[in-house]
Parts: structure tokens; C-alpha cells; sequence
């Protein structure tokens, strides 16, 4: 083999690898990480530092990254919502809501208008939070969402400080929604 049959065939193969890396592509999830720095939640230790959205064919996976979160605490403990927008109409049609400390409840509710319908959803829904990794990892069953071909997410912490000051924090800007990923 001489040297322009190895060039050939080597760049035969990049081709067929680039190829295949871009149908394998087209099958993964899309997805979306923002940054939310700097920080911008002020006598708050739970500031959003980024979040990461996926929507995959079984799932819309919300990852989001603090400045720092504590294992437990007492008095009015963090909270964070995550706004799933599923239409053109106003407002979300899903909220899944958690406490910020391990073992925190969580709930998944529809919404309309942007005020919560009826009783928690029962569809597959989980929230896991790593004090030591400073991150809160959600996933919504496809299902709860109808199917639906596209998502956007918007995000809040929402912070209860000692002397009663409330401080909020949203990924970016207040109701800012991420742009609209399609399923997989």
C-alpha cells in the first residue's frame, strides 16, 4: 500500500465516521444549557449557576446547578419550580415543584393560565438532589405532557430569608423560557 492509497482510505474512513456521527445525531436528544452567572440572587447561598434541558423520547430531563446547597435547614426552606411549556397558549401546562433539601417532596401539577389545575399529577415524574454535587436532577414521563412534539422550560428558585425577605431567582430573566426543543 503506498502512501496516497493510506491518505484514500483514511480519509474514506473520517467521511464514513463523520457520517454515521451525524445520523447518530439526528437520533439524540436535543438540548439546551444556559448559564445563569453572575450571580444574581442576593443574600441567597441557592443561586441558579446554569441549567441544562433535555428532551429525549421517553423524557424531559431538567438539570440545574447551584452556587451552594445545604442538606437541611430550619425555618422556611428554598424552593425550585420548573415551568413546562407545551403550546402557543399562554402560560405553562406543567409545574414540577421541590424543596431544595435531601428528601424533599416534589410535586407535578398541570397549569392553566399560569395558576395550578386540580390535584398532583400521577403520571412518572422523580427529582433527585445532590447536596454534594450542588444540583437538583428532574425527569417528566413524556406521557405527562401528551406526547407533546416540543418543550420549552423556564425556571425559579424562590428563597425565604430569615426577617421574611423572599428572594427570588429565574434562569436568565423573570419568565424567561428557553428556546423550543423537539422531541427525538
Amino acid at each position: 500500500m503506498n502512501i496516497t492509497t493510506i491518505r484514500m482510505t483514511f480519509a474514506a474512513t473520517l467521511a464514513a465516521a463523520a457520517l454515521s456521527v451525524g445520523f447518530a445525531g439526528a437520533a439524540s436528544a436535543q438540548s439546551v444549557a444556559l448559564d445563569d452567572n453572575p450571580a444574581d440572587a442576593p443574600g441567597s447561598s441557592h443561586d441558579i449557576s446554569w441549567v441544562k434541558v433535555e428532551h429525549t423520547k421517553k423524557y424531559i430531563v431538567i438539570v440545574t446547578e447551584f452556587a451552594a446547597l445545604e442538606p437541611s435547614l430550619s425555618g422556611n426552606a428554598p424552593g425550585l419550580s420548573m415551568f413546562v411549556d407545551l403550546t402557543d397558549a399562554k402560560g405553562p401546562e406543567l409545574r414540577l415543584s421541590t424543596g431544595l433539601q435531601e428528601g424533599s417532596d416534589y410535586q407535578l401539577v398541570s397549569m392553566y393560565e399560569n395558576q395550578p389545575q386540580g390535584d398532583p399529577l400521577t403520571c412518572g415524574h422523580q427529582v433527585k438532589i445532590s447536596s454534594d454535587g450542588e444540583m437538583v436532577r428532574a425527569k417528566i414521563d413524556r406521557a405527562c405532557t401528551g406526547q407533546a412534539a416540543k418543550v420549552r422550560v423556564a425556571v425559579k428558585m424562590t428563597d425565604h430569608l430569615e426577617g421574611g425577605e423572599v428572594v427570588t431567582d429565574w434562569l436568565k430573566k423573570k419568565k424567561y423560557y428557553t428556546k423550543w426543543l423537539a422531541s427525538a
